[in-house]
């Protein structure tokens, strides 16, 4: 078994080590936990002893650990996972399987070019990555040869009349032969164009705005005159405190809200020092009816880059994935079922 692993490595005719024992040495050298807790980790059920490794292991493997190791919490990761059989279709068993799959989640997860990943302003839409995923080889042949009219939908596998038959490229027999509709990516009127300037003046008083506000609440709560904590809101409150994100983001999107409003008023409706908005509009709309510039005009709205201007919070989720629900705790939880219960 991983014969390329366990061979021995020779130095002038003497035997030095095997690649297998670097490794082990390796982590040892780097401090990583040993086997066990790698499992709790993966959710995987807790060894204990020996005795354990049972379900996951042969009786001969298992007394080999047991000769090398005085106990079970020592055996090395990779000594570990390599032990265990094999999971069904697999190369690895479930602790490799488990740390394999969550490595190359955080991969794509990271990688701010993986078209999945939600990252403005180069991101796709859902509507957008929905047609994407329809794509399969068998649509690009369909779309890029001019000789194939049909093919089967798995073109790795030989065509089959009963389980991969062939289906026409175009027509009512093409039903499982997807295309992709590009009229998901057609863009608002590229005439519109938004000055720098006046997007940082309709942040600018957008922030202006909200401190208004908070202000007014700081003054409220100074006096005295929020809801009295044992009353029924106050007890609401109580439960439902935001945490420092959820307050960031909210901080934010008012931002976007009222630099959104103070846009559009000094674009459409600015009368006082408002002609070179007015110039704006007619060299960017023309004179012509309004109604449809103004569809336009909300449709470029949401794909404006405001990275420049201002700072958009990251939002974490929370899925079997990225853990914790708490993203400030240095502690990590598997479900995280258990920081979602915890207030700050």
């Amino acid at each position: 078994m991983f014969a390329h692993i366990t061979s021995i490595m020779y130095f002038d005719n003497i035997v030095v080590i095997s690649y297998f024992q670097i490794l082990a040495f390796q982590g040892r050298d780097h401090g990583i936990p040993g086997y066990t807790e790698w499992r709790k980790l993966c959710d995987l059920p807790p060894v204990t002893s020996f005795t354990d490794l049972q379900t996951v292991m042969t009786v001969s493997v298992i007394d080999k650990l047991r000769s090398i190791y005085n106990d079970v919490r020592d055996i090395d990761l990779f000594t570990g996972g390599l032990a265990e059989v094999p999971n069904k279709g697999a190369a690895v068993g479930p602790t490799f399987g488990c740390l394999l799959g969550r490595q190359f989640y955080y991969y794509k997860r990271g990688d701010r070019y993986w078209y999945e990943n939600d990252i403005p302003p180069s991101s796709f839409t859902k509507d957008q990555l929905n047609e994407i995923r329809k794509v399969s080889l068998a649509s690009v042949l369909c779309d890029n040869t001019n000789s194939i009219d049909f093919v089967q939908p798995n073109v790795f596998l030989d065509a089959d009349p009963f389980l991969n038959a062939l289906m026409a490229c175009e027509g009512e027999g093409s039903s499982l032969i997807k295309k992709m509709n590009l009229k998901r990516w057609v863009t608002a009127s590229p005439r519109f164009i938004v000055p720098d300037n006046m997007l940082l003046d309709a942040v600018d008083r957008a922030r202006r705005d909200v401190k208004k506000i908070q202000d007014r609440e700081w003054n409220l709560w100074n006096r005295g005159e929020t809801a009295d904590p044992r009353s029924a809101v106050g007890s609401a409150y109580g439960f439902m405190k935001p945490k420092r994100q959820a307050i960031e983001v909210s901080n934010s999107s008012f931002v976007l809200q009222f630099a959104s409003r103070r846009f559009l008023d000094n674009l459409l409706q600015s009368e006082v020092g408002g002609r070179k908005y007015r110039q704006l509009k007619d060299l960017e709309f023309g004179n012509n009816n309004g109604n449809n510039d103004l569809q336009e005009l909300m449709d470029v709205l949401p794909n404006i880059d405001l990275s420049d201007v201002m700072e958009i919070p990251k939002v974490f989720q929370c899925d079997e994935q990225t853990l914790p629900c708490d993203h400030t705790t240095k502690y990590r939880t598997i479900t995280g079922r258990g920081q979602e219960c915890k207030m700050n």
